[in-house]
């Protein structure tokens, strides 16, 4: 249940590297290894999971409810396709094993 946390001697994945080359390498990367990458990456939420995903859905945002229901913001819990989110690569693993599809690596870290 606990993983090491990075604390210095972040890099940046180059620029110009392939988002699908990317995905194969952090996809690859064992869990244990000593280093790690923290994702800004697109995912889409298939239908066929809602059912399945409805009582807790994977990737939380922390947004402003759109039932207007107070102006802070919430930790939001949806089946919506998520653009931008941040991850640690081995939630992203769990997620892309449970059927969400990855649509792009933005960068990573």
């Amino acid at each position: 249940m606990s993983k090491h946390l990075p604390y210095d001697n972040y890099t940046w994945v180059p620029e110009g590297e392939e988002s699908v080359t990317l995905a194969k390498t952090i996809i690859d990367h064992p869990d244990d290894a000593p280093s790690g990458y923290i994702l800004d990456v697109d995912i889409e939420y298939p239908e066929h999971l809602y059912d399945l995903h409805k009582d807790l859905p994977f990737m939380c945002r922390n947004k402003i409810p759109p039932s207007g229901a107070g102006k802070s913001t919430k930790l939001l819990l949806t089946l919506a396709n998520k653009y931008n989110c941040v991850i640690h690569y081995v939630m992203l693993k769990e997620a892309l094993g449970q059927g969400l599809k990855l649509l792009r690596v933005n960068r990573a870290i």
